[in-house]
């Protein structure tokens, strides 16, 4: 919105932001009612009632796929696998959703919650895992996203930007690794613990960009 802030007055910007939370809201229903759809199609094949806290609003003589009688093993087991990549698509995508309802209401807990759902049902599935990282932002000085992150890229299916966030994540570590090398010849003498701590995790993140940079990762 900073664009829009220099272009239009206050009262406009505020229409605007209420209108695009609107927008997320409404986006959010939808994805959760597939979601919802997707656990009652699935629930004849695989129960599900131990992953998902919602309660089933569709009733269990409605959800059940027209299978004929003579369908092969194969394809029920490509349905349940199609069907299971329908939902991790729907978790991610709430995730997405609830982080950028973040931006309004500053919690987190809710596109954690449906990231950690998504790493759960595929765990070598990539994306959501940098979605995580991301939504760590500089949290214990950026030790978690690259906690992450480094998840992400060893996946089966890793996601192509989370290379890109951590080399970017590393750089600004090293200058800030560098900052700390100019001030303790200045405070040898500093030993705040807050401080140690943020110099402790600056230099494990240099030493972890260096190990994974000898390794060609």
């Amino acid at each position: 919105f900073k664009r829009y802030r220099q272009e239009y007055d206050e009262t406009t910007i505020t229409e605007i932001q209420i209108m695009y939370r609107m927008h997320l809201l409404s986006i959010f229903g939808f994805y959760s009612n597939l979601l919802i759809k997707f656990v009652s199609l699935i629930k004849p094949y695989q129960n599900m009632n131990h992953f998902f806290d919602f309660i089933q609003l569709f009733n269990d003589n409605k959800c059940i796929l027209a299978v004929n009688i003579t369908t092969t093993t194969t394809k029920i087991e490509n349905l349940i696998e199609s069907l299971l990549k329908l939902i991790h698509k729907c978790l991610v995508c709430l995730g997405d959703l609830s982080r950028y309802l973040s931006e309004y209401d500053g919690c987190i807990q809710t596109a954690e919650k449906y990231y950690t759902m998504a790493v759960l049902l595929d765990p070598e599935i990539g994306m959501p895992l940098n979605q995580l990282g991301t939504l760590c932002g500089r949290s214990n000085v950026n030790c978690d996203a690259a906690f992450f992150y480094l998840l992400c890229l060893s996946t089966t299916h890793p996601f192509d930007g989370a290379k890109d966030n951590l080399q970017m994540l590393f750089e600004r570590n090293e200058r800030r690794f560098l900052e700390f090398n100019k001030q303790q010849t200045k405070n040898r003498n500093d030993k705040t613990s807050n401080r140690e701590i943020r110099r402790f995790l600056v230099e494990f993140l240099h030493v972890t960009h260096q190990l994974l940079e000898s390794n060609n990762m």
